[in-house]
């Protein structure tokens, strides 16, 4: 049926630039949205995750000028390979995809799994469950306050006037954080199933230690097809190593990204004109 004869003007011209044609099916127009053709829901729960930890807590309470909280968690997360594909086919029905001619949108196709990829062999997904992508092991969280045992009321030069004034009421907070590194994802040259390489030694041991330019031992891994060159120059498709699946996981938990740590800090001192009144000096340390 004609554009022509359910529509006008701009409602014409925009559905002819998204479908590429000045006529539709008549069962288009019979629908709700025919802008869109059809709608439906691409949300897709695949999969299974696991998450173990193990929380410790140690407090002081304010006493002699100290207080402090320190937390640590020791865990794990386990996901299948594909543990949730979100909007997988979503996309923008006006602003076509360049160079993509016959696919609709900006974004058809471009998400995928949020989850380390999709499953190498869907009937066997147990050989796919694979370390979290975020999983971090050691979490550790100090946070201190403690004021100086200097002036009125404390322990050292315990006085008023300049004395006090000068050097009593300082007070130096810290934040300190540290934590493991996540897991990383190594591909490699694919063949007919995969781009997973084959997991053939320890790929955190590196020659003289990991360094900033020297991370990843490049020799732990090889092409799923195996160490022939001749292959990987001229695949085979009749090739039995063209049709098998890489060892490696998703991510690996024996190659992480470096660990974190992080302290920040301050002094402050408040200086007081009257009891509702004061100026406060502040120096403040961020290490990011």
């Amino acid at each position: 049926a004609p554009l022509s004869d359910y529509y006008s003007g701009a409602q014409a011209a925009l559905l002819e630039k998204t479908w590429g044609s000045s006529s539709l099916p008549l069962s288009y127009f019979l629908e709700p949205y025919p802008f869109y053709g059809s709608l439906f829901s691409q949300t897709i729960f695949d999969g299974t995750s696991i998450y173990h930890g193990l929380n410790v807590k140690l407090q002081k309470r304010y006493s002699r000028g100290l207080t402090f909280l320190a937390t640590y968690t020791f865990s794990k997360k386990i996901y299948n390979a594909s543990t949730a594909q979100l909007a997988s086919q979503l996309f923008d029905s006006v602003h076509l995809a360049s160079g993509r001619s016959g696919l609709l949108g900006g974004r058809i196709g471009s998400a995928g799994s949020i989850y380390g990829g999709a499953y190498q062999d869907p009937d066997n997904r147990n050989e796919d469950r694979s370390i979290g992508y975020d999983d971090i092991p050691h979490m550790f969280n100090l946070v201190a306050s403690y004021e100086l045992p200097v002036g009125r009321g404390k322990a050292f030069l315990n006085r008023g006037g300049i004395v006090n004034t000068v050097a009593g009421g300082w007070r130096l907070s810290s934040n300190f954080n540290a934590q493991s590194g996540v897991p990383l994802q190594v591909s490699g040259p694919c063949n007919g199933l995969t781009c997973r390489p084959n997991l053939v030694g320890n790929p955190s041991k590196v020659p003289g230690g990991q360094s900033a330019s020297d991370w990843i031992n490049a020799s732990a891994f090889q092409p799923v097809y195996g160490p022939d060159q001749s292959f990987w120059a001229n695949p085979n498709q009749s090739d039995p190593r063209w049709w098998q699946f890489g060892t490696a996981g998703a991510y690996l938990p024996g190659l992480r990204s470096p660990g974190f740590w992080n302290l920040d800090s301050s002094l402050v001192k408040d200086f007081h004109i009257t009891e509702t009144k004061y100026v406060q000096f502040r120096w403040e340390v961020f290490n990011s």
